[in-house]
């Protein structure tokens, strides 16, 4: 044998060795590469199709809001205009009325429907120099206008003018205006104290020869308070022109009201929503009236809502969906979550030792979830029957030691077929969640609401620390739910809902007595009429329980006579 060819022959071992660890290190690094690579792509594409369906749930979740803010500050403003309309037909059908007349017709009104707080309505009656001794005398006769103007009859400015708009009648109860500018304010006086040159009289002449409703701006007055004024024409007089219409006029209406406060009071309980209020008189621009709510302007994720309200009024909400949470935050977070999990692959393909404590944790992420899925509603989110049974248990527990009584309240929405059937079941399902946020928003954290199946609903109230009644809260869940829910596309429509309550109280065996005590309650507000409430009583159950024996008698008579 050749001994220097053995040496060789013998060193061809060791390369092969290191080539073949150097390829396991490479289809290693390759494989970990392929990891993270895989891992992170997949990672950026699961947080951008979540950070879109977050955005999407805020779009939807702020529109909702904002159309319930818009529809809020229209009937508010209505109310305004009510007050404004009854004040002219009273001066159009009593036009000799004084301020103590006024004042029956105002203390009337109240009794009914409540004007707003904060507004005040008054009635000016346009009186020429040879009028001005006539008007006086009349003012003075009347005891409601004379403790308004005192002891001296005087006019402000003073001085002889050939015309003066002077107040008549002065109805609301905010003092703002009545404060600020005197009883006897000359409003067609070309200059007026404080205030300088008038503009009164042009909006008079405007709202004369128009006939229509104009708001504006108080001068003199803090810029939030608004007024709104209208023309009060003589009875059965035509209007077909201009002039007919100067010749018809007998005093003009102005209605004022605090447009700051108003929209503060709309905003309630929405701190990440402010209101723009807008108005354009007929044949004017579009002006800026109010505005209320945190400065939006710098913000990245803000939503904004216009809605055009009647008489002229367009409302603007912006901002984002009360409790909503960034939908670029949560994208980064579940970016780094994919991420982490890229990170716990790659880990645990490098140290295998660590794969079972990573086992462990994902079984428990897993099994957390299961059971949430067992005890919760898929579609909204809110506990089921399972769950509603077993605080239902506690809450009867907890009554027994601490005698007070529970309160369950058996919930179904009425007709709600019927929407099932127009818009389709994706528009029933939008509802369904819809109700069950306004349920969440009335109750307390402390109590429960569930959803049994279908449009079903149950509410587990704590009595303990409650400070009102069950008709109470029942009554404000039906006010909630017959508020207009506008529904997203492809619906793009309002949707009208209301609903029937069956109220249990008291501390019956278990938890499906006090369930089925409220179910009974339920059959009878259906009963009755629907979008309502009754209370149970012990003669529901034996009224069920007649029925039930009814049916089973008649189906036995059936097939009695059907027997050979």
């Amino acid at each position: 044998m050749n001994p220097n060819v053995t040496p060789k022959a013998s060193q061809r071992g060791p390369p092969r060795a290191a080539a073949g660890r150097l390829l396991g290190r490479a289809r290693s690094a390759l494989i970990g590469v392929l990891i993270v690579v895989v891992g992170a792509t997949v990672s950026v594409l699961l947080a951008a199709e979540w950070q879109a369906g977050q955005l999407s749930a805020n779009r939807t979740a702020f529109r909702s809001t904002a159309a319930a803010l818009s529809s809020s500050l229209g009937s508010k403003l209505d109310a305004n205009y009510t007050l404004t309309r009854t004040m002219r037909a009273i001066a159009t059908m009593e036009p000799t009325a004084g301020d103590t007349r006024f004042m029956q017709w105002y203390q009337e009104l109240q009794q009914g429907a409540p004007a707003s707080p904060g507004v005040v309505a008054v009635l000016i009656e346009p009186v020429r120099a040879p009028q001005l001794e006539a008007f006086r005398r009349q003012a003075e006769a009347d005891p409601t206008f004379r403790r308004l103007i005192g002891a001296r009859f005087q006019i402000v400015p003073s001085g002889r003018r050939a015309l003066y708009c002077l107040t008549r009648a002065i109805v609301g109860t905010d003092t703002t205006t009545t404060s600020l500018y005197p009883p006897l304010l000359d409003y067609c006086a070309p200059v007026l104290p404080v205030i300088g040159r008038s503009p009164y009289a042009g909006l008079i002449r405007t709202g004369t020869d128009t006939g229509s409703f104009l708001v504006t701006s108080l001068p003199g007055v803090d810029g939030s308070v608004v007024a709104i004024g209208v023309a009060v024409y003589r009875r059965g007089a035509p209007l077909p022109s201009v002039e007919a219409r100067r010749a018809a006029l007998i005093g003009f209406i102005g209605t004022s009201f605090n447009s700051a406060q108003l929209l503060r009071s709309v905003l309630v309980g929405h701190r990440s929503l402010s209101i723009a209020l807008y108005h354009e008189n007929a044949g004017g621009p579009l002006q800026l009236i109010a505005r209320a709510g945190p400065n939006q302007s710098h913000e990245a994720a803000v939503y904004s809502n216009r809605k055009q309200l009647p008489d002229g009024w367009l409302a603007e909400v912006s901002g984002t969906a009360d409790g909503s949470v960034s939908a670029d935050a949560q994208g980064i977070a579940v970016l780094g979550f994919g991420l982490a999990i890229t990170l716990l692959v790659l880990l645990l393909y490098v140290a295998q030792s660590r794969s079972r404590q990573v086992a462990w944790s994902l079984v428990r992420e897993k099994t957390e979830e299961l059971e949430y899925r067992a005890l919760h509603d898929p579609l909204t989110g809110l506990p089921n029957r399972t769950l509603v049974l077993d605080r239902a248990e506690q809450m009867l527990a907890r009554g027994r030691r601490q005698h007070v009584p529970a309160i369950a309240m058996f919930m179904d929405i009425d007709n709600f077929k019927h929407i099932n059937d127009r818009f389709g079941h994706w528009a029933g399902d939008e509802v369904l969640r819809r109700v069950a946020a306004r349920l969440s928003s009335v109750l307390r954290p402390t109590d429960t609401v569930g959803r049994l199946g279908g449009d079903e609903f149950v509410m587990l109230v704590d009595s303990a620390a409650l400070d009102t009644t069950p008709e109470l809260i029942a009554d404000r869940i039906l006010a909630l739910l017959r508020e207009p829910m506008a529904l997203p596309e492809p619906v793009s429509s309002s949707v009208l809902v209301s609903a029937s309550i069956g109220i249990a109280l008291g501390l019956p065996a278990s938890a499906e007595d006090l369930i089925a005590d409220a179910d009974l309650a339920l059959y009878s507000a259906k009963a009755v009429g629907k979008d309502g409430y009754v209370r149970f009583e012990s003669a529901m159950r034996s009224a069920a329980r007649d029925r039930v024996d009814l049916e089973f008698d008649l189906v036995n008579a059936h097939e009695q006579n059907q027997a050979p």
